[in-house]
């Protein structure tokens, strides 16, 4: 009975091995889903449309010209109006089988010629798990919907609500 466990056991993590190198040769980002962190570059990068199903950096620009169209600068506080917005990196905690969270680095332009860089952080809205053997559960096909409100919560943090 022992040998049979054993066996199975190497049928297993050969299979997943299998699994692993052919998706590896296929582009899939095998490093992602090992490490549950997808990131790329927006400015040069076209995300792997297994993780993304649309971009969350488009979806928060639309949702920053919407909330500064409204209250004319970001944050509300800003001395300076906003002239340019340029994502410049996201992040993707893909470690949950039901959905991602991103961080969108942004470079936030005034018009008075200064500039600072803000992260900011919301969830998709849909996802699909993927579980294989002896590797972690990820979130995969995540969508990024509509935010509501993006609003400080520290120095360079930013949370933007989904609605």
């Amino acid at each position: 009975m022992k040998y049979i466990g054993k066996g199975l056991l190497a049928v297993v993590i050969s299979a997943t091995l299998l699994v692993a190198i052919a998706a590896f040769q296929a582009g899939f980002p095998v490093a992602a889903v090992a490490n549950r962190v997808y990131t790329y570059d927006p400015r040069r990068d076209q995300p792997n449309q297994l993780i993304v199903e649309n971009r969350p950096e488009t979806v928060l620009i639309a949702a920053l010209q919407k909330q500064i169209a409204r209250d004319g600068t970001y944050p509300q506080d800003a001395t300076a109006r906003i002239v340019n917005l340029e994502p410049t990196r996201v992040e993707l905690q893909i470690g949950t089988d039901w959905h991602a969270v991103a961080y969108v680095s942004m470079l936030l332009r005034y018009d008075d010629g200064t500039e600072r860089q803000e992260m900011f952080e919301f969830q998709s809205l849909n996802s699909e798990g993927f579980d294989l053997p002896l590797l972690p559960d990820v979130a995969l096909h995540n969508t990024f919907g509509r935010l509501t409100t993006c609003r400080k919560i520290t120095a360079i943090k930013s949370y933007c609500s989904v609605g």
